[in-house]
């Protein structure tokens, strides 16, 4: 049964599944080849509640897409909620787009799926995308 299916297709129904949790981010830099592209390099995760999905002070590798669940915004205290987040929501980007630290605590409040996409992925297809590059180093 494996190969029945043409890569293209496979690739079209991951853009589909994928395209308004990336929309929320990427709308700005209106390429939906852009959009495709990402979308087949997306990573899924589980977290339980309570899990910690990001440490402030880590280096931020990769950025998060709520698919489903709720996730906490800790303050460096690990005390004060400064923020939930839900499905169709992301977080995690100011670290890949500027490479720098991570600046608070994400915690699963409840059961969460999340895609995660990688700095070096990111990279790797704006490389494809001249006027995307020039948009986000304006960021």
């Amino acid at each position: 049964m494996v190969g029945l299916v043409p890569n293209s297709l496979i690739k079209e129904i991951i853009f589909h599944q994928n395209n308004e949790l990336l929309l929320a981010m990427f709308a700005d830099f209106d390429s939906e080849n852009l959009i495709k592209g990402l979308s087949t390099v997306l990573q899924s995760h589980v977290y339980l509640p309570g899990d910690y999905i990001i440490n402030k002070g880590e280096i931020g590798e990769q950025m998060y897409f709520i698919v489903d669940g709720q996730v906490l915004i800790i303050a460096a205290d690990k005390q004060t909620v400064v923020n939930k987040l839900r499905k169709g929501q992301y977080f995690g980007e100011i670290a890949i787009f500027f490479s720098m630290k991570r600046t608070s605590y994400v915690q699963a409040d409840t059961f969460c799926i999340l895609h995660s996409l990688k700095k070096l992925d990111l990279d790797e297809i704006v490389k494809s995308y001249p006027l995307v590059a020039k948009k986000i180093q304006e960021k």
